[in-house]
């Protein structure tokens, strides 16, 4: 990881001068995407429950990074992109709601709801504890034997409620685990660690240093805010990256001192 950061340093300035446009336009369709989710109906809202919110407070940090980027700039940079692209998928997400709002329990529409629950415990991967990941895992698994079924209709109207019903339940158990998480944030009166609170929360897991620079919070991997057990494993495969990927004290000292 160092070596692959140090790679990226004399490029870090261009890279950083391509994200500030699309950090701007990301920025600058955070309204329509209010808009779109103050008109979904009560079940499809619930899906996407916090996503605009946090997707602008994303943006706002990218954008915070971008102001600073003269200090740790690679760092920074990483920072940026797991910023910029979490709060794409959540303002997606939103769309996608928009655009899919069955109730009827077919494969399709179990499918998006399986698919909605993995995307709220990913965008949120530094609050959200085992027992929703737990439940997001077994809504997969059964709709893989849904559509693996080879058309007997017994077993994929079993497996289409199975899984349903752990979607629902690890979306209800996450959605426990951020209200935990926010009410322990608002606790802290800390103004300088609460600016951080988004990136916290969607796990990307960075703050300053006493010089300016950026550290992980943790020294290593996130932590699930309902069980304290590390999150050790990407969430969408492709979508969004591992937290805790920026280096420990070691990879810092030879930095000199991020």
């Amino acid at each position: 990881e160092f070596d692959r950061m140090r790679d990226l340093r004399p490029a870090a300035d261009s890279l950083l001068d391509e994200l500030a446009p699309r950090v701007a336009a990301a920025s600058d369709q955070v309204t329509g995407t209010k808009e779109t989710y103050a008109l979904l109906p009560t079940r499809a809202a619930a899906a996407v429950e916090g996503n605009v919110e946090l997707a602008e407070n994303l943006l706002r940090a990218a954008t915070r990074q971008l102001e600073k980027r003269q200090d740790a700039a690679p760092v920074r940079l990483r920072a940026i992109e797991d910023a910029l692209l979490t709060a794409t998928n959540l303002m997606d997400a939103v769309a996608a709601a928009e655009a899919h709002q069955s109730d009827g329990e077919t494969l399709e529409s179990v499918a998006r709801r399986v698919e909605e629950t993995e995307r709220f415990v990913a965008s949120r991967r530094g609050a959200v504890g085992v027992r929703a990941r737990t439940f997001r895992s077994e809504a997969r698994r059964h709709l893989i034997a849904a559509q693996s079924s080879e058309g007997d209709p017994a077993v994929v109207a079993s497996s289409l409620s199975r899984a349903a019903e752990f979607a629902d339940l690890g979306l209800k158990a996450a959605r426990e685990d951020v209200a935990a998480w926010v009410r322990g944030r608002e606790a802290n009166d800390d103004p300088f660690s609460r600016k951080f609170d988004a990136l916290v929360l969607a796990g990307i897991l960075v703050d300053e240093t006493d010089s300016g620079g950026l550290k992980n919070l943790l020294g290593g991997p996130s932590h699930g805010g309902g069980s304290g057990t590390p999150y050790r494993g990407i969430e969408l495969e492709g979508t969004l990256r591992t937290p805790g990927c920026y280096g420990g004290t070691t990879t810092r000292g030879r930095w000199g001192g991020f």
